[in-house]
């Protein structure tokens, strides 16, 4: 079984997928990391911002939980990510790094 899912929803309807598989993960059955990359041109759209808001809520519930590490039950147990938190790690990690240099 892989350590990591990588999933991308493209357009409206991926990003309903999307949604519709945070509660999936919530539930418990895609275990231990996910990654989820958001594609649509229209930044305007509902579905889309409803998917990102929905991911986002997890993560904070899942935090406010005690997080992935604490976890011993299925449900909210998968650590759950998207492209923005990853970026902003990655960011913050490059800003630290320019200090050594």
């Amino acid at each position: 079984m892989a350590d990591r899912a990588i999933l991308v929803g493209i357009g409206g309807t991926g990003c309903k997928c999307l949604e519709s598989m945070v509660h999936v993960i919530a539930a418990g059955l895609v275990q231990p990391e996910c990654e989820m990359i958001f594609i649509d041109q229209d930044r305007a759209n509902f579905c889309t911002g409803r998917a990102q808001r929905v991911a986002k809520t997890y993560s904070e519930l899942q935090i406010g939980l005690g997080g992935s590490d604490n976890r011993t039950e299925e449900v909210f147990s998968t650590q759950l990510s998207t492209v923005d938190e990853i970026l902003k790690r990655f960011i913050i990690t490059l800003n630290w790094l320019e200090n050594f240099i």
